[in-house]
Parts: structure tokens; sequence; C-alpha cells
């Protein structure tokens, strides 16, 4: 008998292609290029230098941008159109106007205000800038750069302690939109931390305002940012001890890291210090007098290991307190002094903080 041939089995069904990753958020991106096209058009930023968080977030998402100065007078309607097409939210635009998040940048950079030929348009660009556009913007360059310098110094010399006591006090001279004047912030400031001189923040006496009674500076957004630095500042130097020593896996001697943290800071900030000055401020060492404050609290740090890990020493410092929140701040005011918060080590890593190195 014949033996019957079976089939042949099925070809096998046709794998799935492997799922894409979602394009990356371009979209601050090219918010970004049309704030920074705006300051180079005009010389002013797009929003003023007092403006909080909350109404910066409210005029990018609206996608607006006024050109009623005289500084726009010369700007032509093509930038001003791609200024403004790079500000509109998604939602505002139509389904003409819509492009796809990954040919975004393709679309914009064939905008016709890069390939436009005009002879009056060139002629115009090689004449010298305009002195008032210029002086606008080396005004604004110079508030940022203060701003930035008053932000290292307080991060310098302050706890987040005291940064937190600093907030609660403004708390009771803010007005009715939680902003304060840089005499009463000044005067809150000293009160609570002991480091910083009169000298010192005479430097940045108008990273705010021309005017030092002028209310302009908004309490929650200052603090927050001021914690922020203060964090970053003390990862920092943290940091230090390990890579001078190249130890980058985060691990050290205990003899090495003591010496390290006496050492100088390498990033100076407002005045040269070392890292145990900057991790400990003064109102860290108040104590008995006869006694060496700083050396118990390095002590207290290391507590005789043999072996010290960089992720240790960053949950006992400020570096690792876990970001307290507006909400949080305002739970505190409401529940009392009793209410604690949770400290915990913030997930960091030190490969992270030396590619920030």
């Amino acid at each position: 008998l014949k033996k019957k041939k079976t089939p042949p089995p099925p070809p096998p069904p046709p794998r799935a292609p492997p799922p894409r990753a979602p394009p990356p958020p371009y979209r601050r991106d090219l918010q970004c290029i049309a704030e920074m096209t705006y300051l180079m058009l005009g010389g002013h930023p797009l929003c003023p230098p007092d403006c909080s968080v909350q109404e910066r977030r409210q005029r990018f998402g609206r996608g607006v941008a006024c050109f009623a100065d005289c500084a726009y007078a010369r700007t032509s309607e093509t930038a001003k159109d791609l200024i403004l097409d790079m500000l509109r939210p998604p939602h505002f635009k139509g389904p003409l106007e819509r492009v796809p998040p990954h040919q975004e940048a393709a679309y914009y950079m064939d905008h016709c205000w890069f390939s436009e030929e005009d002879d009056d348009e060139a002629q115009r660009l090689n004449e010298p800038c305009d002195a008032g556009i210029m002086r606008r913007f080396d005004a604004w360059r110079n508030t940022a750069r203060l701003r930035m310098l008053f932000m290292k110094l307080v991060a310098d010399h302050a706890c987040l302690a005291s940064i937190r006591a600093l907030r609660q006090d403004l708390r009771q001279r803010q007005d009715a939109k939680g902003k304060v004047c840089w005499v009463d912030f000044v005067a809150d400031l000293s009160k609570n931390v002991s480091g910083i001189s009169f000298d010192m923040l005479k430097r940045v006496n108008q990273a705010f305002s021309h005017n030092a009674r002028d209310v302009v500076i908004p309490i929650d957004d200052v603090c927050d940012a001021l914690e922020a630095w203060r964090r970053k500042r003390v990862r920092e130097v943290l940091w230090q001890v390990f890579s001078r020593t190249k130890s980058f896996n985060g691990v050290i001697a205990a003899e090495a890291c003591m010496n390290g943290l006496t050492s100088t800071v390498l990033h100076v900030w407002s005045r040269p210090l070392s890292v145990c000055n900057v991790v400990f401020p003064l109102e860290l060492l108040t104590g008995p007098p006869g006694v060496d404050r700083m050396r118990v609290k390095l002590e207290e740090l290391v507590r005789g290991r043999p072996m010290v890990r960089f992720l240790d020493l960053v949950s006992k410092t400020d570096a690792g307190s876990v970001p307290v929140t507006r909400f949080a701040h305002e739970l505190t005011g409401m529940c009392g002094p009793k209410l604690r918060l949770p400290m915990m080590p913030a997930c960091v890593t030190p490969t992270l903080l030396s590619s920030v190195q």
C-alpha cells in the first residue's frame, strides 16, 4: 500500500513589527525657539521677569505674543507669523494646519521667513541694530544673571530648613498676589540666614527690579527655586569628594571622605568655601561653646565606617530631602506645626551627577 503524502505545514504568520516609541515632545523645544526669536527681534522677553509660573503657563497655553511695541515696527510679517505659529498649541490649530510631531522641525525649516529674498530686507539686516533693542536685551540679560547669582548665593549659605522658615515669614508680608518687595525679602532673609552679609546682597539688589520697593517677588516661585538650587549645590559638592579620588562607583574610604569634606570647593558660586561649610551652614552648627560642632557633624555623617557610599551621604543632607510642594506648605499652615512631612532620600545616582560635572 502506498503511503499518503501529508500536506506541508502552513507558513508561520508574519511577525508583527516592534512597537515604535512615541515621538519625543518637541512642543516645548519649539516654544523655546519662538521665545528666543521673539527676544532677539525685540530685545525683551516674551514673559516679563516678574512673571509667576502660573502666569507663564497661561501665556504659553494661549499661544499669543504681542508685537504692539515700537521695537517690532521693523519686524517682517513672516517673522511674526513664524513665532505665532510655533507658540500656538495644537488644539488651537485646524485639521489642515496640524503637522505630525516628528515632522514639525522640517515644516518650520521650510518657512517662508528663511527663504524670502528681498533686497530691502537684506539691506536692513546689514544695518546696525537699533540701540533701544540692544538696551532692552542687555537689561534682560543683566537681570537674569543677577537672579542666578542670587540663587547661588543663598544656596551656598542657607539650609533647607532656613529657606522654609523664610517662606513662612514672607507669607506674613505678601500681598494679594503672593508677592513681596526686595526690602522685605532681605529683612526676613537676614533674620533666617546668618551667613549672608549685607555687602553680598548689595551686589544682587537689582535681581528682581531696579526699585527695591516694587512688589514683584513671587514668594512661592522664588522659594521653590531656592530649594532646588540648594539640593543641586549639596549634591555637586558631595560628588566632588568622590570625583577627586576618581571613585566613580560611589564608594570611598572614610579617611579620604573626611579629607574631601574639608577640602575647598572647586566650582565657586558666591565665595571660596570648603565642602563642609556648604553642606553644614552656620544655622546647623549651633551648640554649647567649646565644642567643635563641625567635627561632630562630620563624624555623624561618616559614622566611623571604613567605606562611605555617596547615596548614604546624600540621604543625610539637604541633597536627599524630598521637595516639599506648595500644597504641603499650605497643609502645614492649616494643620499647625505638629504635622511633620516625610524626609526621604532622593533617587540620585553618581553616574548622573558625574555627567552633570
